[in-house]
């Protein structure tokens, strides 16, 4: 029997990965990366230009993530060239997150549909923006999950007498998770809070006896961390946003703004400006705001079941104790949040997952200490919720265009098109002609941009010139190398009009073909350079007899008339710069015992290679 419900158990589980995956791609279907910028440019920079053990392990910078490092480091690698693969491995890795979603709320909900609700939800969040487009979205998601398995083992070792393995597991998991993003050395506080509610107030410990000593532990771990970004840095301080220090521009009055705004963000109010959330509160529609005022009535509505449920029962001082655990590690994620110079919604995922993690918390107090009514009505409020959390989180999605990088996203990706996507390799050693400069590239970007794509570090990345105006560029051939874009301001992209503007440099009118064979008469128009001269660089496969001749005409008049006096003749002509001249060829001899067929109307003669520069 027990064979029998692990093999359930594990078709759930796969069952829940599928629709997580399904879901994860359906609603991050337009995000697109084709091209680094910003973060993830530098990034590549860092990882293209030092050395392995220097990328990993920095030392004496102002941040120190090793995790991070080493996994980025991998993820690049991988990645190579195949850029436009970013977007759906953070699609993965974010579906994993939900299945640990999925996985910690069934432990302590034992309910399936409210913990796949919840790992839906997650992936449906607007908070995901970041994460799920930027190659630099790996940090932001390894340190949520670390965070949310922190979250969990705590839980978990409050349940149990001895919990031991879960409060050291959870130690490990914090030294990564903070070797991730250090701006998760503030759950520290949690792990003490967890010790001290389970030893003090529950009093649940082997053989009854209080055991403080997992609080060392907790600080070891603690030390371990700063230790090591001592030994790195130099110093305990951490870094800021934007190159600040936290130090310098921490504000008490400031921080309370912002946590005041993480909570309003958990509730689905965007209470940040439109470059950070989007689209700002007061221009939401009423009816997204009637939709949110809904939702969060459907969440209070709960709350207020679980306390009245649970009020007079024999549990509520161990409902009460995981509820301050839970509500601790909420704090102390929006505390980290608030403390820097802005709140960027990225930063408030962790506690939204937190959140998701409280409310069926909620609900499974609920389904122990509620009637049959009370429980029905908390099942109603949460798949309410969650049913009125589609529409909200759809809106705020549509309006990622606002985001302050993600102009500068859509214009790498196009840059990245319209080069690369387009041309392949044919970019390297070429010039790109750009019409205008309104996007800003500078020499870091040009330099570096198209680096990525090389599948070998000596081909030479594109030369760019930038022009005011069409009038500027000049005759562009398909033998030049030339690739020429022009900015659309409007739609935030680069256009390549490169087949709008080039020429051909030989167009064959008859008897001339791609392989440089040229018949006993023929015809072509070729577009001269600057020299004002065209060469013909010839071949004929057979022992000349004497007297083969080749007259060369334009539009009915003779130009000149050559003699062959070998196989391999070289022979040019005077002609107008830059336009293009029609040219008729007739020659007195022709390939003799021919393998192959006549092409056009006239036998095969000679190999002509023209070149007009």
């Amino acid at each position: 029997m027990e064979l029998k419900e692990r093999r359930l158990q594990r078709m759930e589980y796969l069952l829940a990965l599928a629709v997580f995956l399904l879901f994860g791609f359906l609603v991050n279907a337009g995000i697109r990366t084709d091209g680094y910028c910003l973060d993830d440019l530098y990034l590549w920079y860092c990882y293209d230009q030092e050395p392995f053990l220097k990328y990993i392990c920095p030392l004496g910078g102002t941040k120190f993530r090793l995790v991070f490092n080493i996994l980025s480091y991998l993820e690049l690698w991988l990645l190579g060239p195949n850029i436009r693969f970013t977007v759906a491995v953070n699609i993965v890795l974010n579906c994993f997150v939900a299945l640990t979603i999925f996985h910690c709320t069934k432990v302590i909900g034992k309910r399936t549909m409210p913990s796949l609700f919840a790992g839906l939800a997650y992936l449906l969040s607007h908070f995901s923006y970041y994460q799920i487009s930027q190659a630099y979205g790996l940090m932001e998601t390894v340190a949520l999950w670390g965070s949310f398995a922190i979250l969990f083992l705590l839980y978990q070792y409050m349940q149990k007498e001895d919990g031991h393995r879960e409060f050291l597991l959870a130690d490990i998991i914090y030294v990564i998770t903070c070797l991730t993003h250090e701006r998760f050395m503030v759950l520290t506080v949690v792990m003490v809070v967890a010790v001290i509610l389970k030893q003090a107030v529950l009093r649940r410990s082997p053989e009854g006896k209080r055991e403080y000593r997992m609080i060392l532990t907790a600080l070891a771990a603690f030390l371990v961390v700063a230790g090591l970004r001592f030994l790195a840095m130099g110093s305990f301080t951490p870094a800021g946003t934007g190159g600040t220090n936290v130090t310098e521009t921490f504000s008490v009055t400031q921080a309370l703004k912002f946590a005041v705004s993480n909570v309003l963000y958990v509730f689905g109010i965007n209470a940040g400006y439109i470059h950070l959330c989007g689209v700002e509160w007061i221009n939401v529609p009423m009816k997204i705001k009637l939709i949110v005022y809904l939702m969060d009535a459907a969440l209070l509505g709960i709350v207020a079941l679980a306390i009245c449920a649970a009020w007079k029962k024999k549990n509520r001082v161990e409902y009460l104790c995981n509820a301050i655990m839970i509500l601790t590690f909420l704090a102390m994620c929006i505390g980290a949040a608030s403390s820097t110079i802005r709140v960027e919604m990225r930063w408030v995922y962790v506690t939204y997952a937190g959140a998701l993690f409280f409310l069926i918390f909620l609900c499974r107090i609920l389904d122990m200490e509620g009637g049959k009514r009370t429980a029905l009505a908390g099942r109603i409020l949460l798949f309410g919720y969650f049913l009125l959390l589609v529409p909200v989180e759809l809106f705020y999605r549509s309006n990622y265009g606002n985001l302050y990088y993600w102009p500068t996203q859509l214009r790498a990706n196009s840059l990245a098109e319209v080069t690369y996507g387009t041309y392949g390799d044919q970019i390297f050693g070429s010039e790109i002609k750009i019409i205008g400069n309104h996007f800003k590239l500078d020499d870091y970007i040009i330099d570096t941009f198209w680096k990525p794509y090389r599948k070998d570090k000596s081909l030479e990345t594109p030369r760019v010139t930038f022009l005011k105006d069409l009038e500027e560029l000049g005759p562009v051939t398909d033998k030049d190398h030339v690739f020429v874009l022009k900015e659309d301001k409007i739609r935030q992209r680069y256009i390549d009009i490169t087949p709008l503007v080039e020429v051909e440099k030989f167009k064959t009118i008859y008897g001339y073909y791609e392989d440089s064979w040229m018949d006993q008469k023929a015809a072509v128009d070729i577009f001269t350079g600057t020299s004002g001269e065209i060469r013909f660089d010839c071949y004929y496969p057979r022992p000349l007899k004497g007297g083969e001749t080749i007259t060369v005409s334009s539009e009915g008049e003779v130009l000149t008339t050559f003699e062959l006096t070998d196989q391999w003749p070289i022979f040019t002509i005077p002609a107008p710069k830059q336009q293009y001249v029609p040219l008729e060829f007739s020659m007195n001899f022709y390939v003799e015992d021919a393998e192959e067929e006549p092409r056009g109307d006239t036998p095969m003669s000679m190999i002509v290679i023209f070149t007009a520069e």
